[in-house]
């Protein structure tokens, strides 16, 4: 699969999308005996549109599909009840729903609650709507793991260095001062604090920029969300095809990686121990 492949496949997505589309934008507040129809008009569309080109099989296509409208079958829904608006807003409530302190009470909750945490944030709205708050987000934990990782280091070195006072006094790695070290303890700690600050906020300014949307804006930001829902479900498809054709010459590869005269040349040689064998056993 070339890059030129997966360019005439992108080319052919764009095309399908902005001629079908309408058909999403249609579907706004028209209830739910629409959704259906809609489902058809996407699904047929979309293998009909691609499987020309010969890049996926109409089977690979209809996968894509499929799944995509697996996951977003409920955003349509909502779509055709409450419009896109709607939509939006039923994003933000199961984003909240993971910040629900609720059933946190064991060390278990707390995990659990963190990774659900960490999955909303990680929801398609929030790139769309908190770039530069997770560019921050990022930033500070890259920082906050940076120094818990030389806090670390610098306690074990010391930690080394009081149990072995008389070592060789030429060392490639000196350990920190104590003020040194003190410092790094109060870097870190503000590196925390900073983490814990940003990830606080979080509820506060996705419902701030949510807020903040108008009917139009919320339509532009719905349909570019599913739009590349499905594209990334399409590249991965796509992707899937070289990785199993590597999978597959790998495994040709360990199973005839011994030429067929070779193996002739074993069994020739095992044949003729175990007919030995057989004699010396007085069966031969």
């Amino acid at each position: 699969m070339t890059a030129a492949k997966r360019d005439e496949l992108s080319g052919a997505f764009d095309e399908w999308w902005e001629r079908h589309e309408k058909h999403i934008v249609e579907l706004s507040g028209m209830g739910r005996g629409k959704v259906m129809d809609t489902r058809a008009d996407l699904l047929e569309s979309f293998v009909s549109a691609l499987k020309d080109l010969g890049v996926l099989d109409r089977y690979q296509l209809a996968g894509v599909i499929a799944s995509w409208w697996g996951g977003v079958q409920w955003d349509f829904n909502t779509l055709a009840y409450r419009k896109f608006s709607g939509v939006v807003q039923s994003w933000l409530t199961t984003i909240e729903a993971a910040f629900d302190p609720e059933d946190e009470t064991t060390i278990k909750d707390k995990q659990r609650l963190t990774r659900e945490k960490r999955r909303a944030r990680e929801h398609a709205v929030v790139p769309h709507l908190l770039s530069d708050y997770l560019s921050a987000l990022e930033e500070a934990e890259a920082r906050r793991a940076d120094l818990d990782a030389q806090v670390k280091a610098a306690t074990a070195k010391s930690a080394e260095d009081d149990e072995d006072e008389d070592a060789d006094a030429d060392v490639s790695v000196e350990a920190p001062s104590a003020a040194d070290l003190k410092k790094l303890k109060a870097d870190l700690a503000a590196a925390r604090n900073e983490t814990r600050k940003l990830e606080a906020d979080f509820l506060n300014r996705l419902k701030v920029r949510i807020d903040d949307l108008t009917p139009e804006s919320s339509e532009t930001l719905v349909r570019a969300i599913l739009k590349a829902d499905l594209m990334k479900r399409l590249d991965a498809e796509f992707a899937a095809g070289p990785r199993a054709l590597s999978d597959r010459y790998r495994t040709w590869a360990g199973k005839y990686a011994v030429p067929l005269l070779e193996l002739d040349s074993r069994r020739s040689a095992a044949e003729a121990r175990f007919s030995a064998y057989l004699k010396d056993l007085g069966y031969a």
